[in-house]
């Protein structure tokens, strides 16, 4: 259960720390296998300083890469993850050309235990976690998807100047 909440940024003693967005994602692809890495496409966009749980951001950002990497797995399309800046808002995409999600299953994603995969292959718990991790930070997550062509997840989190403004 520790491990579980720490991928939603609840680690035991983990406050929010400056980085920035180039730093999380070369966070993120250490998290990777060679092969992985392949397939990984990052683009860092500005590299605005902000406050937030590293490990829990690099967590659910490596969850929802594996994610897309395991629905493009048939077709060896590449993953793109890439952070913008909006106002006072920063947005990590992760895009995936894989094979989509049905309509229908698009309200359930993020429910725990849920998950679009063949059994054995996960809990249903990513979504959620990242979920969490977003409300947590003040941010949200949204996801859109369309079958066939691919999913897109953006982890939105409010771009904190300080430490005394990221959340406790």
């Amino acid at each position: 259960l520790e491990r579980m909440s720490a991928r939603a940024g609840q680690t035991l003693g983990e406050v929010p720390e400056r980085t920035t967005p180039s730093d999380v994602l070369a966070r993120l692809r250490e998290q990777l296998s060679t092969a992985d890495q392949a397939r990984l496409q990052l683009e860092p966009g500005p590299d605005v300083p902000f406050w937030c749980p590293v490990r829990g951001l690099v967590q659910v950002l490596t969850n929802l890469v594996r994610n897309g990497l395991h629905a493009s797995e048939a077709t060896g399309a590449n993953v793109v993850v890439s952070a913008h800046r909006e106002e006072d808002r920063l947005r990590f995409i992760v895009e995936d050309r894989g094979t989509g999600i049905p309509r229908a299953l698009l309200p359930r994603l993020g429910e725990p235990f849920f998950t679009t995969k063949p059994a054995g292959q996960g809990m249903g718990l990513g979504l959620f976690l990242t979920q969490t991790y977003a409300e947590l930070c003040g941010g949200r997550l949204e996801l859109s998807s369309e079958e066939g062509q691919g999913t897109r997840v953006t982890l939105e989190l409010p771009l904190r100047k300080e430490s005394s403004d990221a959340p406790r």
